[in-house]
C-alpha cells in the first residue's frame, strides 16, 4: 500500500513525481488533496530507493476501515 487514509498522507517510503510537460514538478506528496494539473503525469514508486524511512502499512482491515470514514 502506498497510501493510509487513517493519516490522509503517502507513506514516507513511497516515492511520488509529478510533472506537467513543460517540466513543472509538483510535490502531491505533500498535500494529497491539491488539485492536479491536466496533462499532468504522476508516478507511484511503492518502495523508492533513496529513502530510508519505513513507516508499516495499515492492515487491509484498517485501511478498509478508515477508508470507509474518509470524506
Amino acid at each position: 500500500m502506498v497510501y493510509n487514509p487513517k493519516e490522509d498522507k503517502f507513506y514516507k517510503q513511497v516515492g511520488v513525481h509529478a510533472y506537467t510537460e513543460l517540466g513543472h514538478f509538483y510535490n502531491i506528496k505533500c498535500n494529497v488533496r491539491q488539485k492536479l494539473q491536466d496533462g499532468m503525469t504522476i508516478t507511484i514508486i511503492p518502495s523508492a530507493g533513496c529513502i530510508t524511512d519505513f513507516e508499516e502499512p495499515l492492515s487491509y482491515e484498517e485501511f478498509i476501515k478508515a477508508l470507509s470514514h474518509h470524506p
